[in-house]
């Protein structure tokens, strides 16, 4: 139990480094389109407005694929980090004591911690 329980761990803190190199790169892409949006609004030159709107159009891309993984990513730990009942494998709080579906105790042994 206490391999599985590393185990878990180390998968979680890979997803949670991830995750937090995903909302970097987010950020990162909202920063550029919003100084290209600037100065695309601060120029009245023709060409530099044609160039926002293709690079706008690939950083919305970015942006979009980028989140759908950020999504994939949390729903993933989110998978990882449920407590299920032993007896039973239904999802269960947390913080039980005991499985609300099949009654069998959900108290982690010492060897788990």
């Amino acid at each position: 139990m206490f391999k599985d329980s590393a185990l878990k761990t180390k998968e979680n803190w890979k997803i949670d480094t991830q995750i937090k190199e995903l909302q970097n790169e987010l950020s990162d892409a909202y920063r550029i389109l919003g100084f290209a949006y600037y100065e695309k609004m601060k120029a009245n030159d023709k060409a530099v407005r044609d160039s926002f709107n293709v690079k706008s159009k690939n950083l919305i891309e970015e942006i979009d694929q980028k989140s759908n993984q950020l999504a994939t990513l949390r729903e993933s730990k989110t998978v990882l980090t449920q407590k299920r009942c032993e007896q039973c494998s239904k999802e269960v709080p947390n913080d039980s004591l005991f499985c609300p579906y099949c009654g069998a105790s959900c108290k982690e042994s010492a060897a788990d911690e």
